[in-house]
């Protein structure tokens, strides 16, 4: 039997989320799979214990990351299920609306639903427009380590949203093509799944990985599109916080990579 979603959801250390991901989940002929970077065996127990009451798959990996734990959940689906969709998820989501029927148009794309957080800001797209040219710029920002510069690229990110949404509006689309998916909650066809795998750069620990696949969709001239009528909330509960500089530095090493990989 064809299953109609594989959810592959990522877990490190926080189990308070997944038990809220499992009490609002209600997706019918779905299976979800579990992939646990570990971090002690308190928390693997306990993550185990949430999965095995919900029927899910467990998966234990070394903590490698976010594309080196997904692509292992990527690899297991692929192996053990006749699914049409594969959903990366975070375990810090609610799905408000989630159908086959909403996906029918865009059945051959990368699908980025509608993502806002408990405080209304919208996520999805998280890049419209590729930056081009200004990777460079971006390149060399990160390369002397400036990070007020770094934050000017990321009003220039907002203000690409805020031009956007003004357009997608003004011509009342239902979906749309855009450059980069939100990574909370990304919905990949088997097809291209099965093209693109590995999707992550397992070298990139964190962030920019959404990037990363919009690369390497575009090689393969696959489309990555906007589609409002899915719909998911994003309580962001394990994030980290974007200024401190834990993060910076995490985003700097994964954006030199993912520049020296497409764009050098």
């Amino acid at each position: 039997m064809k299953i109609d979603f594989v959810f592959v959801v990522l877990v490190y250390r926080n189990t308070h989320d997944l038990k809220d991901f499992f009490e609002s989940f209600d997706v019918p002929n779905s299976k979800i799979i579990i992939v646990n970077s570990f971090y002690d065996l308190e928390s693997e127990q306990e993550f185990k214990h949430i999965a095995d009451t919900h029927n899910a798959d467990f998966l234990r990996v070394s903590n490698q990351g976010y594309g080196y734990g997904n692509n292992r959940g990527c690899e297991h689906a692929l192996r053990h299920y006749d699914f049409r969709f594969l959903i990366i998820s975070n375990p810090d989501i609610k799905i408000q609306r989630l159908s086959l029927s909403a996906l029918q148009p865009v059945a051959t794309s990368i699908v980025a639903p509608k993502i806002t957080t408990l405080k209304g800001k919208n996520q999805n797209p998280l890049m419209p427009f590729s930056l081009g040219r200004l990777n460079r710029w971006k390149y060399l920002t990160f390369r002397s380590h400036r990070r007020f510069i770094f934050l000017l690229f990321c009003i220039w990110a907002r203000l690409c949203r805020i031009a956007f949404f003004s357009f997608f509006f003004l011509f009342g689309k239902k979906y749309t093509q855009i450059y980069a998916a939100h990574g909370a909650f990304a919905i990949i066809p088997r097809s291209i799944v099965e093209q693109l795998h590995p999707i992550y750069n397992e070298e990139m620990f964190l962030f920019c990985e959404e990037e990363q696949l919009a690369q390497l969709a575009g090689k393969h001239r696959i489309k990555t599109v906007y589609l409002p009528a899915i719909k998911i909330v994003h309580k962001e509960n394990g994030s980290m916080s974007f200024l401190s500089e834990s993060t910076f530095e995490l985003t700097r090493k994964s954006f030199m990579i993912l520049y020296e990989t497409w764009f050098k």
